[in-house]
Parts: structure tokens; C-alpha cells; sequence
């Protein structure tokens, strides 16, 4: 990524006497507490103090890497406080080089705020060109925090400070404190008060610039987007580690399952599902190997860690969509077992109706062989022959599986597959037959229309072909 160099040490040395120390700005003059109210709160116990003082309850909040532009954990902004924050920092940063970000907090944890803001600052990976205005709004506090080696001076911070920051915080105009302090440095560099560091060269007191507007808007936008791939990478570690123990634990509870099923249902009818959660697992171990690869001493780059979070989630999908695959089946195969006395019953049931048909299909073959050719009836003169022969398989089989329904519950399920597929294959036999028939018995239907048709075209060709003698050929061959 194309970014400024980040400092080493922010805020490291200090600066001139110019460079104010962090200040407390003044509350509004409709402030102050009305004397009876004072006066009650000297006599009431130590412990009340929290709930009486506004601010005695304030939320401490350690520095943070911030994850966007602006940063609200005091809620003291709505949207259209966001909006306005953003547009007036998007206009310095498409103006400018500098990004300006802002934190609203309640309270600096009790430490200096230069300490919160400098360290926040770190935290958050900001560049030579990034502003910081940390604000603690209990505490009325605030700081900006730049880098040593900023194009600003001392001198222009402070005015932004003093004539823009500080009087809208002191009319607790929280969103306008920000807008102001971008209005501010955007401002500064308009009036030509800047003296540019990255992109310029000096000659002669003379400052010309080397990149283009052009360049420095983009590079301005890259920083801006620099928090927003802070965001996005924090939510996909996020969602990764989420991912990983889900499918972490949807794992284990298949190779539980999957065991069940293979005392329950026998190794041949668990092994898919034995195979499924070996699979699922492999394809874990891959994603927590990209994992540890984010945890290991060498750090990434952003698009590395990009790439490796995204390979964590599409790993744990992959696994997690394999084991949803087998949950049918899996559902199947249980209800197979627990519905086996009464399929078995309604199988062999089947098979006894069958058998009568079998009687029919010969009874419907002999009628037939009396009207049609022996060569008409080949195709399907054996099926009612090799029909009983399945029939009485599958009955064997059937009573086998009622036999075993208490002492091996697997083998009944299947031998009633074993069965339903003998009648299956014998009741194809038997349509055929009907099939047959019914096309025979339609033959003669079908010839006559097709005569008509032909005669009709014969006399098409009379009519349009007369002194064709290929027509007339093809024409008396057809007659």
C-alpha cells in the first residue's frame, strides 16, 4: 500500500513553547450549578457522588486503533453530526495531503492527554499527514496530535486550536469542534501557509512541487482509505475466528454422529459419513493453518492478511457445507431405521400384489399371440417369467429382514432396500407387458391415419409433380 511513512515515535520531541500544552476548555456560562443544588451535594455521602456529578460516572476508555474517520464511544454525535464531520474531512483531505481523524470520548483513563492522543494515534497506524483531535467530553479535554516531521507549524496549529476548536467545545458543539479544526487546516494551506515535505523540492527559499494536484488528491484519498481497510480487516478477524469454531464444533458433533451411526447402522451404510467428516477435517486443518499464520511472529502485510482471512472463511464454508450435504441422507438413513417393521410389512404386501399381476401379463400374452405375429410379442414374451423370479427373491429376502428386525436392525434396512429394489425391477417387467399391449391394440389406429397420409401427399404430387419423372417415380414407389 502506497502510504506515508509512518513516524517512529509520535509526539516524540517536544515542541516549542508555541506548541500548547493539553488544555481544558471552559464550560458555557448556562453551566454553572444552582446554589441549592450545591449545597445539597456537600452533605450527601461520597458514594452518590457518582449518580449526582455529571461526569463523577464517566466511562474511562484506554487508547484505541480507531476503526473509521470518526469516532464516537461518547455518543455525543447523531448522523448528521457523522455526515458533517466526514464531508468537512473528505474536502481537506481532496484539497490537501492531511487527513484529519476524530475521537469523542468520555473520559482519557486518567492519563495526560497527550499520552491518550499520541498513543491512540500509534495504535491507529497514522501517517506524517494525519491529524488526530482525541476529545473527552466528561474530562473537557481534548489534544491534537501530529507528527514531529508535519508540513503545519507550530504557529498554524495553534491558531486552528484557538480560533476554531476550542470556541465550539466550549459551546459543547461537539461536531462542530471537528468541522471547524478541517475548515481550519484547510484554510491554512489555502492561504499558501504550509511548507510542503513529500512532493516538493526546495530551491532558493523557493517551494515548487513535483507531484501534480492530481497526485496529491489521490495520495490524500489512500490515507483516507487507510482506516476504512483497518475496519474491513478488523471484521473479517472477526468473522474468521467466529467461523472457526463453529465448523470447529459442527465438526466434532459429525464425527460423534458419524460414530453413532456406524454402531447403529453398520460401517458399510456409515462409511459416506465417516468419509464426510474426514474431509471436513482436512479442509479445517487448512484453515486454521492460514490462521496460525496470521499468529506467528512475522508479521503480513494488510492485503497478506486479507488474503489469509478470506482463505479462513472459505475453508471453514467448504467444510461446513460438505457436512450440510450428508444432513439429509444422515436423516434419511435414521428414519430407514426407525420406520423398518412397517416398510418391511408394506414391502412384502407389495410383492403378493405383484405376484397376482404376474398371472394377468400371461393371461394378456396369450390373447395377444392369437391376433399378432410371434415376432411382435418377442421383445416382452419372457418378462412375466423373469417378473416371478424377482417376486419370489424378493419375498425371501423381505421375510429374512422381518427376521432380524430385533437382533440386527442394519441388516433388515437392508435387506428391505434389497427387496423394494426386486420389486421395482419386476413391476418395470409387468409394464412393459401392458405397454405392449397397448401399443399393438393402438397399430392399426396409427396405419390407417398414416395411409391417409400418404394418399394425401401421393395426390399432392399428381397434382403439382404431372411431367416430373422423378416425382412420378417416387410417386408410384410410394403407392
Amino acid at each position: 500500500m502506497d502510504l506515508a511513512p509512518r513516524p517512529a515515535d509520535r509526539r516524540a520531541r517536544p515542541r516549542p513553547r508555541t506548541w500548547p500544552r493539553p488544555r481544558t476548555w471552559p464550560r458555557p456560562r448556562t453551566w454553572p450549578r444552582p446554589p441549592a443544588l450545591r449545597a445539597a451535594l456537600l452533605v450527601v455521602p461520597a458514594a452518590a457522588l457518582a449518580v449526582l456529578l455529571p461526569g463523577a460516572g464517566a466511562q474511562a476508555e484506554p487508547p484505541q486503533a480507531l476503526p473509521s474517520g470518526v469516532t464516537d464511544s461518547a455518543g455525543v454525535l447523531d448522523a448528521a453530526d457523522v455526515a458533517r464531520v466526514e464531508a468537512a474531512a473528505d474536502a481537506l483531505a481532496d484539497a490537501t495531503p492531511y487527513q484529519l481523524f476524530v475521537v469523542y470520548v468520555e473520559s482519557f483513563d486518567g492519563q495526560p492527554a497527550r499520552e491518550w492522543a499520541d498513543a491512540t494515534a500509534e495504535l491507529s497506524s497514522l501517517g506524517r499527514d494525519d491529524v488526530l483531535l482525541a476529545v473527552a467530553v466528561e474530562d473537557r479535554q481534548y489534544r491534537v496530535s501530529v507528527a514531529d516531521d508535519i508540513a503545519l507549524t507550530d504557529a498554524q496549529l495553534t491558531d486552528v486550536e484557538q480560533d476554531r476548536i476550542e470556541p465550539a467545545l466550549a459551546e459543547d458543539d461537539w461536531a462542530g469542534a471537528a468541522v471547524g479544526a478541517a475548515e481550519g487546516y484547510r484554510a491554512t494551506v489555502g492561504a499558501g501557509g504550509r511548507a510542503l515535505g513529500t512532493g516538493a523540492a526546495v530551491a532558493g527559499g523557493i517551494v515548487a512541487l513535483a507531484a501534480g494536484g492530481l497526485a496529491a488528491r489521490r495520495a490524500s484519498r489512500r490515507r483516507r482509505q487507510r482506516a476504512e481497510v483497518a475496519a474491513t480487516l478488523a471484521e473479517l478477524e472477526t468473522r474468521a475466528g467466529a467461523a472457526l469454531v463453529a465448523v470447529d464444533d459442527a465438526v466434532a458433533a459429525s464425527a460423534q454422529e458419524a460414530g453413532f451411526a456406524e454402531a447403529q447402522f453398520g460401517p458399510a451404510a456409515a462409511a459416506p459419513f465417516v468419509a464426510t467428516v474426514a474431509g471436513a477435517r482436512a479442509t479445517l486443518a487448512r484453515a486454521f493453518a492460514a490462521r496460525q499464520r496470521l499468529d506467528d511472529a512475522e508479521p503480513e502485510s494488510d492485503d497478506e492478511r486479507r488474503r489469509l482471512l478470506e482463505e479462513v472463511l472459505a475453508a471453514c464454508a467448504e467444510a461446513d457445507a460438505a457436512l450440510d450435504a450428508r444432513t439429509e441422507e444422515f436423516a434419511r438413513l435414521r428414519d430407514a431405521h426407525e420406520r423398518a417393521p412397517q416398510d418391511l410389512a408394506a414391502t412384502a404386501a407389495a410383492l403378493e400384489a405383484a405376484g397376482a399381476r404376474v398371472d394377468a401379463a400371461r393371461a394378456l400374452l396369450a390373447t395377444l399371440a392369437l391376433r399378432y405375429a410371434p415376432a411382435a410379442l418377442a421383445p416382452v414374451e419372457a418378462h412375466p417369467d423373469a417378473a416371478r423370479a424377482l417376486l419370489d427373491e424378493g419375498r425371501v429376502v423381505a421375510a429374512r429382514g422381518t427376521g432380524t428386525l430385533a437382533t440386527d436392525r442394519a441388516a433388515s434396512v437392508a435387506d428391505l432396500g434389497a427387496a423394494r429394489d426386486a420389486l421395482a425391477r419386476a413391476t418395470a417387467l409387468l409394464d412393459a407387458v401392458d405397454a405392449a399391449a397397448a401399443a399393438l391394440d393402438a397399430g392399426p389406429a396409427r396405419l390407417a391415419e398414416a395411409v391417409r397420409d400418404v394418399g394425401a401427399d401421393l395426390a399432392d404430387a399428381d397434382r403439382l409433380g404431372a411431367g416430373d419423372a422423378t416425382v412420378a417415380a417416387a410417386a408410384a414407389e410410394a403407392a
